[in-house]
């Protein structure tokens, strides 16, 4: 793996221009990142990251600037539990990796612990490029920039990722928290692959119009309905403590 270390933005945006392969982050502690086109198998940039060997995955999409103070206080509580779990199962655990939202939230939690979870921040190369290292959220052990100017060109990737973390070897999960267009088409991808996801009901927007779509009580949307009706999709009430998050997912995860 080859290294550069920035310090500004624009250095931050000229060492993405010209790094073809892998490199080192800027920020207040330099991280793994791979660069890779979307259409890239997910074993091989898993390898490149130094994480081939197979473990437990959980993958969060959700709110990031539009996410309510009120939900995300309900996030941080929740993720807690996300944290504590993936320490006691050997689980990786993959984010959109920007320093703000459930994204952010998540970062701090693991940051906590004593022995944080390998956490990898997966988002688009143009947008650090563009906006530098500041958008990173730092408590990331790793992050893998697909290559493409703006939001969207990673969709499916965080369940890409996670689901090769586990070689088919282990569980994989999938948590929703808020969300809007982007956490859509992540929750898409992921039901289309089979995976289990659950949404967080009560933490606004996305999980919560689905949560809606579930019982009937909303103005229908089309492809709503047809994402809340997946058999793969629950849902979770967002006033979880963390205690009891960690036990949902344990018990999850030891029963699969």
């Amino acid at each position: 793996m080859r290294h550069a270390v920035c310090v500004t933005q624009n250095q931050a945006r000229a060492t993405l221009e010209r790094m073809e392969e892998d490199g080192q982050l800027p920020d207040t502690i330099a991280v793994p990142f791979v660069r890779c086109r979307p259409q890239e198998d997910a074993q091989v940039v898993l390898c490149r990251l130094g994480l081939g060997h197979p473990r437990p995955a959980l993958f969060l999409s959700g709110g990031a600037r539009k996410i309510a103070p009120e939900h995300r206080a309900l996030a941080a509580e929740c993720l807690r539990g996300v944290a504590q779990a993936a320490t006691r199962l050997g689980m990786a655990l993959v984010s959109g990796g920007t320093n703000c939202g459930v994204m952010a939230s998540l970062g701090e939690a693991c940051a906590s612990l004593p022995r944080p979870p390998p956490l990898i921040g997966v988002l688009p190369s143009g947008i650090v490029a563009r906006r530098g290292a500041a958008i990173l959220e730092r408590h990331h052990s790793h992050f893998l920039l697909i290559e493409g100017g703006d939001w969207g060109v990673e969709s499916g990737w965080l369940s890409r990722l996670a689901a090769a973390l586990t070689k088919g070897q282990h569980p994989c999960l999938g948590l929703l928290i808020n969300g809007g267009r982007i956490a859509r088409r992540d929750l898409s991808a992921a039901l289309e692959q089979g995976l289990t996801v659950w949404a967080m009901e009560g933490s606004g927007r996305l999980a919560d119009g689905l949560a809606q779509h579930r019982q009937g009580s909303a103005a229908p949307d089309p492809q709503l309905q047809a994402l809340a009706a997946a058999a793969n999709l629950s849902f979770l009430p967002a006033t979880l403590r963390a205690r009891a998050m960690e036990q949902r997912i344990l018990k999850h995860f030891r029963r699969s």
